[in-house]
């Protein structure tokens, strides 16, 4: 007997040293290789980034400037001009001219100077809040930690600026949403002096569910020069009521539809272009709805606002913002289940091994995955295909393009793995990210064949990795021109239905 425990003893000690010895390992691969992925990663995307840059700067040599009407003016100096400025003088010049407050704080976060415009009206309020010996973060509201969140950011500014977007009180009791840039200040030996903190405007409404009408920006969101017309979305001005014999297409959808370095070279704006030059014929109107961060109840709650552009045909490509709601559910779903495989492929999800080297292994069945889209992505899909029918307007619904992580090659998928963080609280995380994916494209595609709504494959036809994706859902420039091509390719019979045709095979 004594002999019996024993042998059990060191078996269970030399499982426990596997164990340990396993995930040990698994730990150093993973820092071993940390270096030669980012280096992967930054040759791939550098060659991708080349090309757009190539392709943007012949785009700009022959599209028309901005409009006029945009606030700030498309000729107003850009932000990091400031940073060369050497005189109050020009400071105040410079301010003045983009319609802004400028605080300069030192390395603790108080102003030692405010520079502002003289209109709107909002800004002269909040620059009478700051006063030099102050914290800027005192004029925001605590109630959901807005003050808190700019002074982390006030405490440790990356090198290349964060941007917010806070609720605010003015003075005279009004609300206004503003955005704020932070801006680290660096000396010629490039020791950080202190912070330099833009208050204006805010790019997007409250609601979040559109962007200000006539806002322009060449300095936020990477690299982008983006503008928006006057009904807040980054499209062209809208002619109401639509002219006759004009066929409308506007495109819904999250930061996948808004994305592009331009406004011209987002996949809605290839679109148009692709289909005009095909039918020969400027009365096909594609318009960008897309708006960052808009997920499928974001869309449900303000459709009238796409039905109000008048559409013969509402196209939507978007999930990504529903996936953390989505693949939580999932999880928290499988907390409460009892059942012991169950429990055991919880424990197993926790290895670090194992997840690392089997994550497909240990994953939630896909049947779990299509019953939270269909209780929650889906219940807003069929209220919106329904609403559009109501008005007698078509819906195309496309399947959504993800890094194709199942079949990349190693390297590639370990760019994705370590570059993916989310707010899932789960393991292997861009491994969920792909199934819920998978499961809302079949959903979809179920859809479409019961309700006889257009399917259109992008997914299907975009099973790329680096060359296309710069994370799990966006694209470099040549991916979005794919996925423009894609479209095009899927709405041709739909359009030749309607009656268009290509030039050479009109009678």
């Amino acid at each position: 007997m004594r002999r019996a425990a024993f042998y059990t003893v060191c078996a269970c000690l030399w499982v426990l040293a596997v164990v340990v010895a396993l995930e040990g390992s698994e730990v150093l691969r993973v820092a071993l290789l940390r270096g030669r992925v980012e280096a992967y990663f930054a040759e791939r995307n550098g060659w991708a980034r080349a090309q757009e840059q190539a392709k943007v700067a012949e785009y700009d040599a022959h599209a028309a400037p901005p409009p006029d009407n945009l606030s700030p003016p498309p000729s107003a100096p850009p932000r990091l001009k400031f940073l060369d400025l050497s005189d109050d003088a020009s400071r105040w010049a410079f301010a003045k001219e983009r319609g802004e407050v400028i605080a300069r704080c030192d390395l603790s976060g108080i102003v030692e100077a405010v520079y502002h415009g003289e209109s709107p009206r909002e800004i002269v309020q909040i620059a009478g809040e700051l006063r030099p010996g102050s914290s800027p973060v005192v004029i925001l509201p605590s109630d959901k930690g807005q003050d808190q969140d700019a002074a982390r950011i006030l405490a440790g500014v990356p090198e290349w600026g964060t941007w917010r977007q806070y609720p605010m009180l003015l003075p005279d009791g009004s609300s206004y949403f503003a955005e704020w840039y932070f801006l680290p200040k660096f000396d010629k030996w490039h020791s950080r002096l202190g912070t330099y903190v833009f208050i204006r405007e805010s790019f997007s409404e409250p609601s979040l569910c559109k962007c200000r009408p006539h806002i322009f920006r060449n300095d936020t969101i990477n690299d982008w020069v983006v503008w928006t017309n006057g009904l807040g979305f980054r499209t062209n001005e809208v002619a109401r009521p639509k002219p006759s014999g004009v066929f409308r297409i506007v495109c819904v959808g999250g930061s996948t539809t808004f994305e592009g370095p331009r406004n011209g070279l987002t996949y809605p704006a290839l679109l148009e272009k692709r289909l005009r030059e095909y039918y020969g014929t400027t009365a096909i109107e594609v318009y960008n709805c897309g708006i960052v961060a808009m997920s499928s109840s974001m869309e449900k709650d303000t459709f009238q606002a796409f039905l109000d552009f008048e559409p013969d045909l509402i196209l939507h490509y978007n999930f990504a913002n529903d996936t953390a709601t989505v693949v939580n559910q999932v999880y928290a779903g499988l907390s409460g289940e009892e059942d012991s495989a169950g429990v055991i492929q919880a424990w197993l999800r926790k290895s670090r091994f194992l997840s690392g080297n089997f994550p497909r292994a240990l994953l939630p069945g896909e049947d779990k995955f299509t019953a939270v889209v269909e209780a929650t992505t889906m219940q807003n899909m069929r209220f919106m295909a329904e609403e559009a029918r109501k008005h007698g307007v078509d819906m195309a619904v496309c399947s959504f393009a993800y890094p194709d992580v199942w079949h990349l090659p190693k390297m590639e998928r370990r760019v994705f793995e370590s570059r993916f963080r989310s707010s899932l609280a789960i393991a292997p995380e861009i491994y969920s990210y792909a199934r819920a994916v998978d499961a809302y494209n079949g959903c979809v595609r179920r859809f479409c064949q019961e309700s006889g709504n257009l399917y259109l494959p992008v997914a299907e036809g975009l099973r790329e990795g680096l060359s296309c994706f710069t994370d799990n859902c966006h694209m470099h420039l040549g991916g979005i021109q794919r996925k423009a091509e894609v479209v095009f390719a899927g709405l041709k019979d739909y359009l030749e239905a309607k009656g268009f045709s290509p030039p050479a095979a009109k009678p």
